[in-house]
């Protein structure tokens, strides 16, 4: 279980922090220039696009993952933090320098990706026709759990997060003084049951959360 939270860990944010540190990198080359004749600021604008959409996902679980308008901003505030950051390590760098310009540009390209990928979300979490019936009953969702369990606790947090966004009935069992619960989950926990049936084990994947909420699916997770 360990392991896989590990390379669950690595997939999302592996490829993020190899491109910041592909941007630090070339940074420290000395007159560097873009590459088949990109406009310098088009170039610092497409290199930031990608960060933040990798910063995205990494947070998000996915490149479709939603977000808050306040987390989006953070996002962005990430990027641009890091764009300050790599110019200010251009000016040590013989051949370059750095440049407000560039940080803008950067932002830019950020900013665009950012907005970008917040409608994308906000269209499938909030924006797309749904039932305009008032009587639709929450789907009740269920955290099976117990004392001292960190990935119990990791799990709450992702459905706090959603239910945020998108509500829901929400139960949190402890399974620990249940024989009958303990014999048939305790070595999947945590787990979570929406409508009674099992939908995920040791994770929560907020982005698969949000479109079974959405899309009423109730697969057994795998």
């Amino acid at each position: 279980m360990r392991t896989r939270s590990l390379l669950t860990t690595a997939w999302r944010w592996g490829p993020f922090l190899a491109y910041a540190g592909l941007i630090s990198y070339l940074s420290s080359e000395p007159s560097l220039k873009p590459p088949f004749n990109i406009w310098d600021k088009l170039a610092h604008a497409i290199e930031f696009g990608i960060l933040a959409a990798l910063l995205w996902r990494a947070i998000g679980g996915s490149f479709l993952a939603a977000a808050t308008p306040k987390r989006a901003a953070l996002y962005l505030s990430a990027c641009a933090l890091y764009a300050g950051l790599d110019e200010y390590h251009q000016s040590f760098v013989p051949g370059r320098d750095s440049s407000l310009l560039d940080v803008l540009a950067d932002v830019t390209g950020a900013s665009t990706i950012v907005v970008l990928l917040w409608a994308i979300s906000w269209w499938r979490t909030s924006g797309r026709p749904r039932d305009p019936s008032p009587e639709r009953p929450l789907r009740t969702l269920t955290l099976l759990s117990k004392p001292g369990c960190r990935l119990c606790d990791e799990a709450e947090a992702v459905l706090l997060e959603v239910r945020s966004e998108i509500p829901f009935t929400y139960e949190k069992v402890d399974v620990s003084g249940d024989a009958e619960l303990t014999s048939l989950y305790g070595l999947e926990l945590p787990v979570v049951l929406m409508g009674g049936r099992k939908i995920f084990k040791h994770r929560v994947d907020p982005g698969k959360l949000r479109r079974r909420l959405l899309d009423g699916s109730s697969e057994v997770a795998g």
